[in-house]
């Protein structure tokens, strides 16, 4: 049985000035090449991300997005999205709407909330 081993970016193979150092990228990519499974998901779109990781020969698709997208590194091009239909975005707005007597400033939340998952 062979192990996939996922890294998030930001505050983990990312240093804040949102660069991978060089030795990791050299770990990684000899990593790679010896047929480790490795690959990395993150809440950062994937031309956001793949700017920082474009050193890095990932060969399985990355998670983009907060789980939402896959994308291909080396195409260089999002390969499948899932989104809420409308339906669940309905639904999903309703609740939030349940949420009024909750939060202080609900009309911000739900807005931040809708904005989040509404990807069409």
């Amino acid at each position: 049985m062979r192990t996939l081993y996922v890294t998030d970016l930001d505050g983990t193979l990312m240093r804040s000035d949102m660069t991978i150092s060089e030795e990791s990228v050299r770990i990684f990519n000899r990593l790679i090449d010896r047929g480790v499974l490795i690959t990395y998901a993150t809440a950062r779109s994937f031309h956001s991300a793949y700017t920082i990781t474009k050193e890095i020969g990932f060969k399985l698709p990355v998670i983009t997005r907060n789980g939402t997208t896959f994308a291909d590194q080396i195409s260089v091009k999002e390969t499948e999205t899932s989104f809420f239909s409308m339906e669940i975005l309905k639904e999903l707005k309703i609740y939030f709407q349940s949420l009024v007597a909750v939060v202080s400033h609900p009309s911000i939340l739900m807005v931040k909330c809708i904005r989040c998952i509404r990807m069409e």
